[in-house]
């Protein structure tokens, strides 16, 4: 599954080929047809991440909500103005690579035929992203996503992570600390990887965390 940072990296890449553009929205496999329909025609504000939550707002007071899970992932191409990574996501493909084009290396086109099951595809004047297998994917209210995100702990990949909010969670459970750190009730985006790499060598002590 991928972790927080991976989202960060996401929202990034929408941010940079989408942020201020008129998409067009559809769900070529057909489940997300009516959430689709909800934004199709509209443009994207801005996309924020939340730990592994990333959230699309667009200009309607909406919110697309996905959270990829173990097997959701982003596929991304376009013209030249549109370079980004061809995958974000869970399974992550081999040989990753920046696109700028088509496969076949001609000027770009429009988008190809959907591939496979693609549960939402977005498209821009200048490229598009489809998105399969997400464990959600919903349109929400500006609310709904305030409700979300509190039940969530701090992600500490943003600027306004609140340390002590972490702590005082973290106090408040009796488990072992290993699988707090992978609760995203208690810190946001932490996966299995993560956890391991703050662990190793590492005690907390009452005034926080020493390397050993």
């Amino acid at each position: 599954m991928p972790e927080g940072h991976s989202i960060h990296r996401l929202a990034r890449q929408f941010n940079s080929v989408f942020a201020g553009r008129r998409l067009e929205v559809s769900s070529p496999q057909g489940r997300f047809a009516a959430g689709a329909a909800r934004l199709d025609g509209r443009t994207l504000v801005k996309a924020e991440a939340h730990g592994k939550q990333l959230f699309l707002a667009f200009d309607n007071d909406l919110f697309l909500r996905i959270h990829l899970g173990l097997y959701g992932a982003f596929d991304f191409g376009g013209d030249s103005s549109f370079l980004g990574a061809s995958s974000i996501g869970a399974p992550r493909k081999v040989g990753e690579r920046e696109v700028a084009s088509d496969d076949d290396g001609a000027a770009y086109a429009g988008p190809p035929p959907p591939k496979g099951a693609v549960r939402v595809r977005l498209v821009s004047p200048n490229g598009w992203a489809d998105l399969r297998g997400p464990t959600a994917c919903e349109v929400i209210t500006d609310a709904e996503r305030a409700a979300v995100v509190a039940r969530l702990g701090p992600d500490p990949l943003q600027d306004d992570a609140d340390g002590q909010e972490f702590v005082a969670r973290l106090r408040r459970r009796g488990s072992p600390v290993g699988l707090l750190l992978m609760n995203q009730e208690i810190l946001a985006g932490v996966g299995n990887v993560y956890r391991a790499e703050v662990l190793f060598g590492s005690v907390f002590l009452p005034g926080g965390w020493e390397r050993t």
